[in-house]
């Protein structure tokens, strides 16, 4: 090919980024483009549809860097888990939090951040209907007048992504949505059962 985009793990998170940056100016760094996501997961995954969509339809390696630089600041993702320690383990969240979230029984909420980095939001008290209660709240916190794609993915738990997924779907218009497994990555920071909602708005011009 004449080209090759890689659409890479956010930065702020991960020295992948960086690896491709260093093997792309070793090889033919005239023809490769390396794109910081500013995502994990899903919505990595969504950006990653979105380029390879593009370029099936034959646009231009500056075509598809466009369309990323202009998904790329719609797209979010949210993640919940059941226990905490997974996180906190591996650094992601502060040691002292543990204990205050197991002891009022917490579920912890994290987003993505624009620059690309996992910080906790909120958590729902109890753990009862959980899917429910955490599609309800992305719902809340989103443009709900727009047209999404969605992805849901699940640490080892397809029941709770497939009902998260099935209550999204009832709240907020989707034209495309999948329910996939999460990679070793993400469940070992977040730890068995947890699960991420990934969404962008469908661009009008590819609609």
């Amino acid at each position: 090919h004449p080209h090759l985009i890689y659409v890479g793990l956010s930065r702020a998170v991960s020295g992948t980024l960086q690896s491709a940056e260093t093997a792309a100016a070793r090889g033919h760094a005239e023809r490769i483009r390396v794109f910081d996501s500013a995502n994990a997961a899903g919505g990595q995954g969504l950006l990653t549809i979105a380029a390879a969509e593009a370029a099936k339809a034959g646009s231009s390696a500056e075509e598809i860097t466009q369309v990323l630089e202009t998904l790329r600041p719609l797209t979010q993702t949210w993640a919940i888990t059941s226990d905490i320690s997974y996180a906190v383990r591996g650094g992601r969240i502060p040691s002292w939090v543990k204990p205050i979230i197991q002891f009022f029984g917490v579920s912890p909420i994290a987003k993505v951040s624009p620059e690309g980095k996992l910080s906790l939001k909120t958590g729902l008290f109890g753990k009862r209907n959980v899917e429910r209660r955490f599609a309800a709240y992305v719902a809340k916190h989103i443009d709900r007048t727009q047209v999404y794609r969605l992805m849901v993915g699940h640490c080892d738990d397809l029941e709770a992504g497939q009902k998260v997924l099935q209550e999204l779907r009832q709240l907020i218009c989707c034209e495309q949505a999948w329910c996939v497994e999460t990679g070793p990555a993400v469940g070992a920071h977040a730890g068995p059962g947890a699960v991420v909602i990934a969404l962008h708005p469908v661009l009008k011009s590819a609609s």
